[in-house]
């Protein structure tokens, strides 16, 4: 009776301490469970790191000028929640432009965003959609950016690049201890990212992780997490 009594208990202390640290148990039987967890998923953006970002750089093509770069991206981005265009407006605003939202603005899942302005159709586009569309881009300034851990993005008018912008994001306070501690465990943490595999192998360093997957859609992720389940 007294075991029968203690595993309740401890079930109990452990849901609670779990919601005063930000974690929610919606079935308390994954907590007997997690003793044998060999793998845990993680989100980079936002969970790892802050997803606060910042433009470190702005690289306009021969004919435009970084002002009407950033303007163009910033109407694009308008109306978007996403922490890249947020970052994006915040940059417009800080050098005083005008940003007027771009019309007929549609979100392109796993590629950016398009719209219309000032009469002219523009898409923001990763390096992973150039690359699959066979549009030529400066591949070693976007692998240069990467590296140093920015997420990389590009302004497109029909297949001519005319930018791209870099964007930084910092990492997550305790997101190395809370990597190290589930290694001393024995588990292995695994990072799931959208974001190029420059910018997440740069991440990963940081926080000592020896596994992570780039580039994905939300499907992928989704399929990745099916996939490590299904090898237990």
């Amino acid at each position: 009776h007294a075991l029968g009594l203690a595993i309740p208990l401890v079930v109990s202390r452990s849901t609670t301490i779990g919601a005063q640290n930000g974690l929610l148990v919606r079935n308390r039987q994954a907590i007997e469970a997690s003793q044998h967890v060999s793998h845990v998923l993680l989100d980079k953006t936002g969970t790892l790191t802050e997803g606060k970002f910042t433009v470190n750089a702005l690289i306009p093509n021969d004919g435009i000028d970084e002002t009407t770069l950033l303007s163009r991206l910033a109407a694009l981005e308008n109306n978007s929640t996403h922490p890249l265009a947020q970052a994006i407006i915040t940059e417009a605003q800080a050098k005083d432009i005008e940003v007027v939202a771009a019309e007929k603005s549609q979100n392109i899942p796993g590629v950016g965003i398009s719209g219309n302005v000032d009469g002219t159709d523009y898409t923001i586009v990763n390096g992973n959609y150039l690359t699959k569309q066979g549009i030529r881009f400066d591949e070693a300034a976007a692998d240069k950016w990467a590296a140093k851990g920015n997420s990389v993005s590009f302004l497109l008018q029909g297949t001519q690049v005319q930018g791209m912008v870099a964007e930084g994001d910092t990492i997550k306070a305790g997101a190395k201890e809370l990597i190290s501690g589930l290694q001393r465990r024995g588990i292995t943490p695994v990072m799931l990212t959208g974001d190029n595999p420059k910018a997440a192998e740069h991440v990963a360093n940081l926080l000592g992780l020896t596994e992570f997957h780039a580039g994905l859609l939300p499907d992928d992720k989704q399929k990745i997490i099916a996939d490590y389940q299904a090898k237990g």
